[in-house]
């Protein structure tokens, strides 16, 4: 899950999968996602400054990778999955955060 083409990390694909990318809002994240070429999921996680200082970008990175870590093995192969946190967020715990992925993706039908 964690291998590092498994990422989304271009300028390029964070552009295309918000133009082209199906999008699902809960009020602690945003997730976009759209099918790939692959075999696997990829993903990505967008933290603004908005959010706060570092210390609780980073926690909310922490965090909602931990969530997505917890229900991998549920989804469906074969996408792109891009993370864009909320302020809301950081506060959280993560199985809040699990929870809500959980709904996002049962919403756009990539449950197993």
């Amino acid at each position: 899950m964690n291998k590092k083409n498994n990422i989304i990390n271009q300028n390029r694909h964070f552009t295309k999968m918000y133009n082209r990318a199906k999008f699902y809002n809960s009020s602690e994240l945003v997730v976009y996602i759209m099918e790939n070429r692959f075999s696997f999921n990829r993903t990505g996680i967008v933290t603004s400054k908005k959010i706060g200082i570092a210390v609780k970008r980073n926690r909310a990175r922490r965090i909602i990778k931990e969530a997505y870590r917890e229900i991998y093995e549920n989804l469906k192969s074969g996408y792109d999955v891009l993370f864009v946190a909320k302020k809301r967020s950081v506060d959280l715990k993560s199985k809040d955060i699990c929870r809500s992925l959980i709904y996002i993706f049962n919403k756009a039908h990539i449950l197993k």
